[in-house]
């Protein structure tokens, strides 16, 4: 086998809601759906075999309804599974499982205390489930590898040292071709003598959630790493700031927010200097929020587009507080917004 094909994926958290969803929402089993993305994409790509680094569920007590999600997935597949544990649903959790049925001949589970190979043709795959015992690296380095290798693991590198800590640089002179890796729910690929890559969460789960979220495909042949990011997720998150500047009314405010919100979950904030500033109360934004599709919050950051020379000619209060002495510019401008001064 000159060259090998798979799939790299992690974290799918199969069961885990998207807080701050609504329970009703169609989309709340969205990491069910992404997971599904996945294995269509594996089908259709036709690959070699599949590798999954690590919290397949979100919770350790593993619902049997989830478990038999994944394995009714997982049958869709003709080819080898290759599976670490992670610290999620670390390797006592998988044990627990065997009360729901047996594993599928083609899913193989790296066991905890020892790291495990298996060779497809001319491509080794081994490792070690979550929480793995101190003296893994070793193992990994007296392993007879084929011609490409693989390393499987669930570590938070140097990124997080709470979850199983290796540096990238100990990995490397292990010399495998590749390490898929799972914790990280960003996407990241280190290119070092070798590629070390999270393929990140197949579905972001809350609005802190990396935008970018699915499974690497890679195609791997000595000395050439081909890695392509798929999407999977079915739902999108976006913090947005949307500049309101050159809206005239509230009707211009709504449907700027729409045309920027299409297909994303949202947390908006409204900014730049506004004659609507004064408009944007709780009443009104709450209206705001409740015309756009799948918008959890917005906020106001605005702040009034004052013609200050002419405030400063007209004689009147606002005119004392700005032509006074006391008090910095932005310290005048609040003045003059809990007065609710307009241009």
């Amino acid at each position: 086998m000159e060259k090998v094909k798979f799939i790299h994926a992690a974290d799918l958290h199969l069961g885990a809601p998207l807080l701050g969803v609504d329970p009703n929402d169609p989309l709340i089993d969205a990491a069910n759906k992404a997971f599904d993305n996945a294995i269509k994409e594996a089908i259709k790509r036709k690959v070699d075999f599949f590798i999954i680094s690590g919290d397949v569920f979100d919770r350790k007590e593993i619902p049997y309804e989830d478990y038999k999600f994944f394995i009714h997935e997982i049958n869709k597949l003709d080819v080898p599974v290759f599976l670490c544990a992670g610290n999620h649903d670390p390797f006592e959790s998988w044990k627990r499982t065997k009360t729901y049925g047996p594993l599928p001949e083609h899913l193989h589970l790296f066991p905890q205390d020892m790291v495990a190979k298996f060779d497809v043709g001319s491509c080794t795959i081994a490792g070690i489930s979550y929480p793995q015992n101190k003296y893994y690296l070793n193992q990994f380095a007296k392993l007879n590898k084929q011609d490409l290798s693989i390393g499987v693991l669930h570590t938070g590198l140097d990124i997080d040292e709470t979850i199983m800590p290796v540096k990238k640089e100990e990995l490397d002179v292990l010399e495998f071709d590749y390490w898929a890796l799972g914790h990280i729910h960003k996407r990241e690929t280190f290119k070092l003598n070798n590629t070390i890559a999270y393929s990140g969460c197949t579905q972001g789960l809350h609005i802190n959630s990396s935008s970018t979220n699915g499974v690497n495909y890679v195609e791997l042949t000595k000395g050439k790493c081909d890695v392509e990011f798929i999407p999977t997720a079915k739902v999108k998150w976006l913090k947005l700031d949307i500049d309101v500047s050159d809206c005239d009314n509230l009707d211009d405010v709504l449907n700027l927010c729409r045309s920027k919100t299409l297909n994303y979950y949202t947390r908006i904030t409204l900014t730049g200097k506004t004659k609507l500033h004064n408009e944007f109360n709780v009443k009104n934004l709450t209206f705001i929020q409740n015309q756009l599709t799948n918008c959890q919050k917005i906020t106001d950051e605005t702040t009034n587009d004052y013609n200050l020379e002419a405030l400063k000619e007209e004689g009147l209060f606002p005119s004392y507080v700005l032509n006074t002495e006391v008090g910095d510019k932005k310290t005048k401008l609040a003045v003059l917004d809990i007065l609710g001064i307009n241009e």
